[in-house]
This record gives C-alpha cells, structure tokens and sequence, in this order.
C-alpha cells in the first residue's frame, strides 16, 4: 500500500455507534446476531409487562358485575341489538349455561353479549368449544382463574324467541338466579328482563 492509500484509509471516519457495535459483535456459534437475540428479549418484556398490567385491571376490577368486566374479547357490536333476520358475526367469550335442564338440547346456551343473556343456538361442531368456554366462565365467577382466553367467533342470524324457548330462558334464569347474585354476575333489580334479551342468536350451518 502506498502513501496515498494510507493517508485515505486513514481519513475515513470511525462508526462508534452502539449500532455499529452490535453489527460487529461475533455471531455465536450457530445462533442469531446478538442484536437480533437483544431485540427479541427486549419484546418478550414488553409482552411480558402488558400481560401483566392486563392481570392488574382485572384484579382490581374483578368486584363489579361480569357484565361490566368483559364485553368480548374484540371491540364488536352486540349482535343481539341487531334487527331480526339479521345475519352477524359475533363473538361469543362467556357463557353461564345451557338449556338442557330445561328440557332443550345443550346446543342452546345461555351466554352473555355485551350486556345481555343471549341465547346461542350452536351448531354440533361449535358443543366442544362452547363447553370449554363455560368451564372458564364459571371458574372466573368462582375467583378460581383471573381471565378468560377462550372464545368462538360465530356467524348466524338474529331471531326472536319464540314463547317456549323465552319461558325456558327465564325458567333458566330463576333456578340459577341465587347463585348469579351471590357471586356477583347480576344484581336484583326486580325486574329479569333487564338481563335477558328476547334474541337468539341462530349459528349458521
């Protein structure tokens, strides 16, 4: 190398960055570049806090009534506000139980939408989900678990009850009526209809 080349090489500007830095930091061997394992530990702890914080809200919240606390696992319209014959999508996150008592299939289950007990009339396909969803429901009143994580995403049509199905629901709503006060998930206002919503949500098949 001659003079010239010298002088060049050394005028050229040193990168002391904290960036440059990590580029030039050895690979170990047959892992990622450190920055990129850096970056995903700097994730996992964001993740890790939201999740937590999230934890916190619902535990500082958890006094007040089930239908405060959760209205869907995504900012959705509730489906049962909708006009009859309607065809929506719905999420379906809590469900308190099902009609089988009552002399109906457990395909219909009494769940809650927003602000409502709604009956869903889930296909066959939708009985294992739906059980799964009621477990948790039930184990969240209970103060046994802190969130809920399960639910189904559903399309179907909006019908009115019918007077049968409507007596069963709040033949439903009276056997279960005690247990739904004490452990918070309703409070007695004297009048049952400000819970149930004359709808049924119809799963398409």
């Amino acid at each position: 190398m001659d003079e010239k080349e010298k002088q060049t090489e050394q005028e050229k500007p040193v990168d002391t960055s904290a960036e440059a830095a990590a580029e030039t930091e050895e690979t170990p061997e047959g892992g990622a570049p450190v920055k990129q394992k850096n970056k995903r530990l700097i994730n996992a702890l964001i993740r890790t806090g939201a999740a937590l914080i999230i934890a916190a809200l619902l535990l500082t919240v958890s006094k007040f009534s089930i239908f405060d606390l959760i209205k869907g696992p995504t900012e959705t319209e509730a489906a049962h506000h909708e006009e009859t014959g309607t065809f929506v999508k719905q999420d379906v996150a809590l469900i308190l139980g099902d009609l089988s008592d009552q002399g109906l299939p457990k395909n219909y289950a009494i769940a809650v939408i927003y602000d409502k007990i709604v009956v869903v009339r889930f296909t066959d396909r939708y009985l294992e989900s739906a059980d799964a969803i009621k477990t948790d429901t039930l184990q969240y009143v209970d103060g046994t678990i802190t969130t809920i994580d399960k639910y189904v995403t559903v399309e179907g049509t909006i019908e009115k009850q019918s007077e049968e199905l409507s007596t069963k629901v709040y033949e439903w709503y009276a056997a279960n009526k005690s247990w739904m006060l004490e452990k918070g998930v309703v409070a007695d206002t004297g009048d049952d209809s400000v819970y149930i919503s004359d709808a049924v949500l119809t799963v398409d098949t």
